[in-house]
C-alpha cells in the first residue's frame, strides 16, 4: 500500500520504501514556515490534496489525513532532506522562527509548553548533528583510532556547529527551568523545572494536569504501552513514564520503580493541583514526604 508522508521540507509517496512522486516546498524559510503552521494546526495542505487524488487508494500516518486513506502505524520513513536540496541549516532557521512565534503568545504557561516543543525538536536536531559527525568521522579515518582526536577541514565546521547548537540548547533549558519554577513551583521543586515542565506540555497545560489523578500521572508519557497492555487483558502494565527521569525513579533497582513512581506521583499531583490555585509553597514538605518514604522503599520496608 502507498503512504502519503509529510516532512518539512516536502510531501512523499512512499511505496515499499521507494519515493514514487513527491511535492517539494520551496526553499524558502518563509515559505516553509508558512506550510508547518498550517500542519501544526491540522490544515491539510495543498501539496497533500494533490498527491492524494494521483496516487489514491493510500495509507497515511495521522488522523489530519484520515481523508485521504485509512490511518496506519507508519514508523518514521526517515528521509533525509540533503538528498532534495534541502540543508540542516535551514531545518535550523525554522526552529528558531517557531520558537518566536512560540513566545508571543499569551496564555500564562502556553510560552511554556511551546518552549518544550520547540526545545523537543532542537535535541532531535543536535542529536542528528553529533550523528553525522560521527559518521563522517568513522568515513574519514576508518575504524582505526590512529588521528580520531584530531578533526580536520569540514569536520572542524561540523563540530564548531555542534557546540554553538550546544549552547542555544542550554539556554533554552534555562529559559524552560526559569518558567517552570515559576508557573509550577512546588511541581518543580519535586521534579526539576524541565521534567515539570515536560508533564504540562504533554497534559495540555497547568489547569488540565492539576486535575490529572496521581495514577494518571504515573504513566503519563507511556498511554500507549498502558492501553496496548490492557487491550490484552494479559500485558505487563507499564510502572511509569516521564517520572522515569525522576533520579530516584531511573536509578533504583528495577523492582523498586514502581513503588517509588507512585510515591512521587502521588505527590506530585497536589504539587500541581496546589500550583493551578496559586496556592502557597510546600515543595519542601512533600519532598520531605518523598526523600523518607524512597528511603524506606530502599531499604525493603512498606
Amino acid at each position: 500500500m502507498k503512504i502519503l508522508y509529510t516532512t518539512w521540507f516536502g510531501v512523499f509517496v512512499i511505496d515499499n520504501s521507494n519515493v514514487i512522486d513527491k511535492v517539494l516546498f520551496k526553499r524558502n524559510i518563509n515559505y516553509i514556515y508558512k506550510k508547518t503552521k498550517q500542519i501544526m494546526e491540522n490544515q491539510v495542505l495543498e501539496e497533500e490534496k494533490m498527491l492524494a487524488d494521483k496516487h489514491s487508494p493510500l495509507c497515511v500516518p495521522v488522523k489530519r489525513l484520515s481523508n485521504f486513506g485509512e490511518i496506519e502505524n507508519i514508523k518514521s520513513l526517515n528521509l533525509k532532506p540533503e538528498p532534495y536540496g534541502f540543508g540542516l541549516d535551514l531545518k535550523r532557521e525554522l526552529i528558531f522562527k517557531l520558537a518566536e512565534d512560540a513566545l508571543n503568545k499569551s496564555e500564562q504557561d502556553t510560552s511554556l509548553r511551546e518552549a518544550v516543543r520547540i526545545y523537543n525538536t532542537m535535541q532531535e536536531y543536535y542529536n542528528n548533528l553529533n550523528e553525522l559527525y560521527d559518521q563522517w568521522k568513522r568515513f574519514i579515518y576508518g575504524y582505526s583510532i590512529e588521528n580520531e582526536n584530531e578533526d580536520a577541514g569540514q569536520l572542524i565546521v561540523l563540530k564548531n556547529m555542534i557546540n554553538s547548537y550546544s549552547n542555544e540548547l542550554r539556554k533554552w533549558e534555562d529559559f524552560i527551568k526559569e518558567e517552570a519554577e515559576r508557573i509550577s513551583p512546588n511541581a518543580s521543586a519535586i521534579l526539576g523545572g524541565v521534567l515539570a515542565a515536560r508533564f504540562i506540555e504533554h497534559a495540555g497545560g497547568l489547569k488540565k494536569i492539576s486535575m490529572k489523578s496521581a495514577s494518571s500521572i504515573q504513566i503519563m508519557g507511556a498511554e500507549k504501552a498502558f492501553y496496548k497492555a490492557k487491550k490484552r487483558m494479559n500485558g505487563k502494565m507499564p510502572k511509569h513514564g516521564l517520572l522515569f527521569m525522576h533520579p530516584y525513579v531511573h536509578t533504583s533497582p528495577l523492582n523498586k520503580r514502581g513503588k517509588i513512581a507512585r510515591i512521587i506521583a502521588c505527590k506530585t499531583a497536589i504539587a500541581f493541583r496546589v500550583d493551578a490555585s496559586n496556592g502557597k509553597f510546600i515543595g519542601d514538605e512533600l519532598n520531605k514526604y518523598i526523600d523518607k518514604k524512597v528511603k524506606s522503599i530502599l531499604k525493603g520496608a512498606n
